[in-house]
């Protein structure tokens, strides 16, 4: 069996950056030291997805005992994939493909959804990625596998919102919240908090709903 000496995914132009609507155009090159057979399929698939998880301490309803509890979702915003050369990965019993020696290249072509993406995101409780996965398929053996990453840009057009000027005022009223005055140990008091925005300028302002209980004494 030849050896996979290169297997990648290249974009057009070394594009990186795409938008809702646009044509991700690309190869997958194959490079082998020898013939290489017994292949059932060259295929790619182009994917936007994302992942999040978190954990908490829920209580158990009685005392004091406690577990942990792990949540998790996840989303796909499209996947469209296709067969460069061969059967498919769902036709088991077609015939086999061999590479020759040297370079190979297969193009390819996916249209990005024109909808609305959220950008690529990585953090160690989630993420949201998009990439064209190459994948060469070998019956009873590990398949072998590539991926290019690349990134979507949304343009939002400000023009179009209508209540963008528009003041927002609102006011949140806590029941008890916990404040530190000039050194005093901290103590609660209700509180009063008033949030005013304007395009990308924002103000909070906050006010103390009653004395605080002072006594006498040295703090």
């Amino acid at each position: 069996m030849g050896k996979l000496k290169v297997f990648e995914v290249l974009l057009t132009g070394n594009q990186e950056v795409y938008k809702p609507g646009d044509v991700v155009q690309g190869e997958a090159r194959i490079v082998v030291s020898e013939e290489k057979g017994d292949i059932r399929d060259i295929r790619v698939k182009c994917v936007g997805k994302s992942f999040t998880w978190w954990s908490k301490r829920e209580w158990l309803g009685w005392g004091l005992a406690t577990r942990e509890v792990t949540y998790y979702t996840k989303h796909e915003y499209f996947r469209e994939e296709i067969t460069l050369q061969g059967a498919g990965n769902d036709n088991s019993a077609a015939n086999r493909i061999t590479l020759t020696a040297g370079e190979h290249r297969f193009p390819f072509q996916f249209e990005i959804p024109n909808t609305t993406l959220p950008p690529p995101f990585e953090d160690p409780f989630g993420h949201v990625r998009y990439y064209v996965k190459g994948t060469i398929g070998r019956p009873w053996k590990i398949d072998h596998r590539t991926q290019k990453l690349f990134s979507i840009v949304t343009v939002k057009d400000l023009n179009y919102e209508l209540n963008v000027l528009t003041i927002l005022r609102k006011r949140f009223i806590g029941k008890r919240g916990y404040v530190k005055v000039f050194g005093i140990n901290a103590f609660a008091v209700p509180y009063e908090f008033l949030l005013v925005t304007k395009l990308r300028r924002q103000c909070v302002a906050s006010a103390v709903l009653q004395d605080p209980p002072f006594s006498e004494g040295t703090h």
